[in-house]
């Protein structure tokens, strides 16, 4: 009896098998609506999700003993609280550096801007600029009307970014922002 019905759907398993193959292939319902509510793509590219810097045994010889330092001193002050605070974002800051970059799919297209399943429609945009320089920055900065994180910025990578200005012209005004300072101090540490 259990040999006859392992036999039965080892059998309807095959048959599965062979009709699924001959199926054509089809737009999953997910693709059709994601692609009905972004628009027409205008641009497209994929960029690195951050930027990644070199670093070599001299940075991290420093950064280690930077954070020691801040570390004894929290011991020496009798801040245990701060003390863990600070080996908290040590750790956290080597896991974040250490970990392979994953490239992400950017678009701007005729509803908004889209960074992988995420769309910006332009309505909730205020303002764009974008910040170039051929060796140091590359990036398109986004003023949003989201209050909790109000700047979003994008990676430009290799892209041209004429293209990418020409088009958000069209859609949302180019205000001058300045470069923020936690940025600056970023790239300075190089984290």
């Amino acid at each position: 009896m259990y040999i006859e019905n392992f036999r039965v759907r080892e059998v309807n398993r095959e048959k599965e098998q062979v009709e699924s193959e001959f199926e054509p292939e089809q737009e999953p319902e997910e693709e059709k609506m994601w692609s009905r509510a972004t628009g027409n793509i205008l641009f497209h590219w994929q960029a690195p999700e951050y930027e990644s810097y070199d670093r070599d045994k001299k940075w991290y010889t420093v950064m280690t003993l930077g954070l020691i330092a801040i570390i004894t001193y929290a011991f020496f002050t009798n801040s245990p609280i701060m003390a863990i605070t600070f080996i908290l974002i040590g750790m956290v800051e080597y896991i974040y550096i250490s970990r392979n970059l994953q490239m992400l799919n950017f678009m701007i297209t005729e509803k908004g801007i889209v960074v992988e399943k995420e769309i910006y429609e332009f309505e909730q945009i205020n303002s764009f600029w974008i910040f170039y320089d051929s060796e140091i920055i590359k990036s398109l900065s986004l003023h949003t009307k989201n209050s909790l994180m109000p700047y979003l910025q994008i990676p430009l990578h290799n892209e041209d970014p004429d293209e990418i200005h020409k088009i958000l012209t069209q859609y949302i005004p180019e205000i001058k922002q300045h470069y923020r300072l936690q940025d600056s101090i970023n790239r300075m540490l190089r984290l």
